[in-house]
């Protein structure tokens, strides 16, 4: 896989000689300030992937606590009937309470946010990983373009 110097964008296609990114040159054989150049540039997308872990992780909380109030309001969306049993406590589901609504909307906003910062976070580490291989070839003397 190819590196752009300018904006350390990966490039997959061996016959692009310019970034799709960033309009540079690509070139084959970089001279040390090209190096220099990419390191720069690895890091600036590596820490752009660690951000976009971060805002991942927000979302996942945001999304548990969403859940949570849910749940609660489900149970508060049971109303009393008035006729206790004794294998019935006399509470039966309401569908058109307030409480009902909440919960609706608590449970479906909360997955949503849950399943949006998975999907993040997993683009993020593959991200990370990326550009953290690609720093620690390049101070190994291992990177070749």
């Amino acid at each position: 896989m190819r590196y752009c110097k300018e904006c350390g964008k990966a490039i997959d296609d061996d016959l692009i000689n310019v970034c799709p990114s960033c309009g540079a040159e690509i070139k084959s054989n970089l001279e040390l300030k090209d190096l220099k150049k990419l390191t720069q540039s690895a890091h600036k997308r590596e820490r752009m992937g660690y951000d976009m872990s971060q805002n991942a992780y927000c979302f996942l909380v945001i999304g548990g606590i969403l859940l949570t109030i849910g749940i609660i309001f489900f149970y508060l969306s049971f109303k009393n009937t008035g006729s206790a049993t004794l294998n019935n406590s006399g509470k039966t589901l309401s569908y058109t309470c307030f409480e009902f609504y909440v919960f609706l909307v608590g449970v479906l906003a909360g997955a949503a946010s849950i399943i949006y910062g998975a999907i993040r976070a997993v683009m993020a580490y593959r991200i990370r990983k990326q550009y953290l291989t690609l720093i620690d070839e390049i101070r190994a003397g291992k990177f070749n373009q």
